[in-house]
């Protein structure tokens, strides 16, 4: 019993803090990033916010900040705007 408990709780604190760090890896903090799906850049840090536009895959925009609230201030089409951290990988 405290054989299996021990293998399965080990396992699954190792992963959560690999994979934060495997993605602040990937997307620099300031930079030219490739975006891997399309996303909207919005005017401000905002869901709601007016889009500037749509970053398809596989284009390029240039990150000038990761905001602590989320988002993530970047240059699209020479425009600044904000696109969702969560969906830069």
């Amino acid at each position: 019993k405290g054989g299996t408990g021990t293998p399965s709780s080990e396992p699954e604190p190792a992963p959560t803090p690999s994979q934060p760090a495997a993605n602040s890896g990937k997307v620099p903090n300031s930079g030219e990033f490739t975006v891997s799906e399309t996303v909207n850049v919005r005017k401000s840090a905002n869901e709601n916010s007016d889009r500037i536009g749509v970053c398809y895959s596989g284009e390029k925009l240039e990150i000038l900040m990761k905001q602590a609230d989320g988002w993530t201030r970047v240059k699209f089409q020479g425009e600044t705007g904000y696109v969702k951290s969560d969906v830069l990988k």
